[in-house]
């Protein structure tokens, strides 16, 4: 690290390509595919760029796992922080009829907390993991702070009810941001944690 209190790492979204992404036109049998078998858009990226839904094929899952291991080689980041867990996303490619599973998930969240620990004290931050591969994170985060107007800490405790069910251990899932208008609901949630 650059001092003692000044960390640094990448924020990556494992689970897409983009357009522009030359291991996308190299690769099209890493992407998702609809029944008449065009690419399945994910999100809008820099630029305007699309983004497609990486299959995770043991191949494409290799090349990002590699990825990872030559980002914390190469550079020495203190951290790997993964947007977006996609939990419960089907990956699904009606042109080959092949599916990821949960254990192709868990095999990527370990992976990467694998390439974190290439460096000493490495650790990874994941938002939005769902708890099959929550432990794998040394830190999780939910996001949605604001999405929902709650009035009351019981009403809060129930909505977090699920991600309560997420933690691995002695470890949390904390909120990742808050704004004036939600510190309220942003302090509840912490205190309910």
């Amino acid at each position: 690290a650059l001092s003692p209190r000044l960390k640094v790492g990448p924020m990556t979204w494992q689970w897409g390509f983009g357009d522009l992404d030359p291991v996308f036109r190299q690769h099209p049998e890493w992407t998702v595919h609809d029944g008449q078998g065009q690419p399945v858009f994910a999100a809008t990226g820099w630029h305007h760029e699309k983004v497609y839904s990486q299959l995770l094929t043991p191949e494409c899952l290799a090349y990002n796992l590699g990825q990872f291991r030559g980002l914390m080689e190469r550079y020495a980041f203190d951290f790997i922080y993964m947007d977006t867990g996609q939990g419960g996303v089907t990956r699904f490619d009606w042109r080959t009829k092949w599916g990821a599973q949960d254990y192709d998930g868990a095999d990527l969240y370990k992976g990467i907390r694998d390439a974190a620990r290439l460096r000493p004290g490495g650790a990874t931050f994941f938002n939005g993991t769902p708890r099959l591969y929550s432990q794998y994170a040394d830190c999780g985060y939910f996001e949605g702070m604001g999405f929902v107007k709650v009035h009351t800490w019981e009403a809060m405790s129930d909505r977090l009810l699920l991600v309560k069910l997420y933690q691995p251990g002695a470890k949390w899932t904390m909120p990742l941001y808050w704004e004036d208008s939600n510190l309220d609901e942003f302090a509840s949630y912490c205190y309910l944690l």
